[in-house]
């Protein structure tokens, strides 16, 4: 079987010399199909199989009648099939128009997000604290790989950069980037040598990498399937995951809708007392990681300190204690003036989904990192700088030493 991917950002030539000789099986993303089909470097006339991924994205008013001009290239009786963790109702009707009436619906889950994912909220004391917060959940669990969520571009570069400067390989996806840039973040981001995505919903589908144990919405989605879509980027094919929403305590009715919609449970945050337990243990774990042959060198100054103080206890307690010491003021910080969830029936200030701003939902042909539209780069936050807070450690959250987030804060 010969298979070909087309998508925008790529040499146009190449793929079209590629269809040209012939393929079996085509992926592709609307815009530079239709190209194709426009310029006629491909005939759909033998097409008998369609199957539309994200169906409820594709039958959406952006891309219906780019979907409706495909199909109406492919085979009459051609075979349709359809793939998506959500389906709102305004496109359930869009849906009836390319498919037979006695289509079939097969539900294989028993809800939108998998069983597996754990669900917290979060505390924040307003937009500057979210870089903050994120930065200690990264720091402190350890995942092996983490896409944060924001729903703004340029707040995508502001969190990243300033996750940057605490030593976490972070860089902002959006819309903005190029084709190339982002697929060079999502292979680093594969590889593991970028850790954290910062992104808008252009990384919210198509995105299946196992290692992504952690997801962090910095603020209310713009939608249900937004949250579910998000969400849906950890706990891939049965694995466990852990999803984060930042609340600042206007987002109460939100949190209700999502949790009856999605038939999910949010649970609330570790305390600050929880949080400062695991600093210390993670002081532990650093001073234990280091390596004998390079703690040879410094004994003679261990020596030393004995000998003044006289006590090795207290000596090494000052060592622990110093080495927790930078979580344990992001921890002060983060939990300075804490907002308290207030669940109640009426007076709820309650945001809704949608709203505006940059919001960036992709352009038409631009979801995702196969987008159609190569837009330019823009953005400065891809530089990789590491650094302690995000090596691939084995994290005490996710299949390291510890036995999981709900274990490391008594949950």
């Amino acid at each position: 079987m010969r298979s070909a991917c087309i998508y925008g950002g790529s040499s146009y030539e190449a793929q079209a010399r590629q269809i040209q000789s012939g393929v079996d099986i085509l992926v592709a993303t609307p815009g530079r199909l239709i190209d194709l089909i426009n310029n006629r470097h491909c005939d759909l006339s033998e097409v008998s199989v369609v199957a539309l991924d994200e169906a409820d994205e594709m039958m959406s008013p952006s891309f219906s009648d780019d979907i409706q001009f495909m199909l109406s290239q492919a085979q009459r009786d051609r075979q349709m099939l359809l793939f998506s963790a959500t389906m709102p109702p305004s496109v359930s009707s869009l849906v009836n128009r390319c498919m037979s009436p006695n289509y079939h619906t097969i539900d294989t889950a028993s809800t939108a997000v998998p069983s597996k994912i754990a669900h917290f909220t979060f505390p924040i004391r307003g937009h500057a604290s979210r870089s903050l917060t994120a930065s200690l959940l990264v720091s402190s669990l350890r995942p092996r790989r983490t896409i944060v969520f924001s729903n703004k571009k340029t707040d995508c570069t502001e969190i990243a950069e300033r996750m940057q400067s605490t030593g976490i390989a972070a860089a902002p996806v959006h819309s903005d980037l190029s084709q190339s840039v982002r697929t060079d973040l999502m292979n680093r981001f594969r590889k593991g040598t970028l850790k954290v995505l910062v992104a808008t919903d252009v990384a919210a589908r198509g995105i299946d990498i196992p290692e992504c144990d952690l997801v962090i919405h910095t603020e209310p989605p713009t939608s249900l399937e937004s949250y579910v879509h998000r969400s849906g980027r950890t706990g891939r094919a049965g694995r466990t995951g852990v999803v984060a929403m930042f609340d600042d305590g206007q987002s109460n009715q939100l949190l209700r809708d999502i949790s009856n919609r999605a038939e999910l449970s949010f649970v609330d945050a570790p305390t600050e007392n929880d949080f400062a337990l695991y600093s210390v243990s993670d002081a532990i774990d650093r001073i234990l990681e280091v390596d004998d042959a390079i703690a040879a060198h410094y004994l003679p100054s261990v020596d030393l300190l004995i000998s003044r103080h006289g006590d090795a206890r207290s000596v090494l307690a000052k060592a622990v204690a110093c080495n927790a010491e930078g979580s344990r003021k992001m921890i002060q910080d983060m939990y300075r003036e804490p907002v308290r969830h207030q669940f109640s029936r009426g007076g709820d200030r309650d945001r809704g989904f949608g709203g505006r701003g940059d919001r960036d939902r992709g352009g038409r042909g631009d979801r995702g990192f196969g987008g159609d539209r190569d837009r330019g780069f823009g953005g400065r936050g891809d530089r990789d700088r590491g650094g302690r807070g995000d090596r691939d450690r084995g994290g005490r959250g996710f299949g390291g030493r510890g036995s999981g987030y709900g274990n490391d804060f008594g949950y």
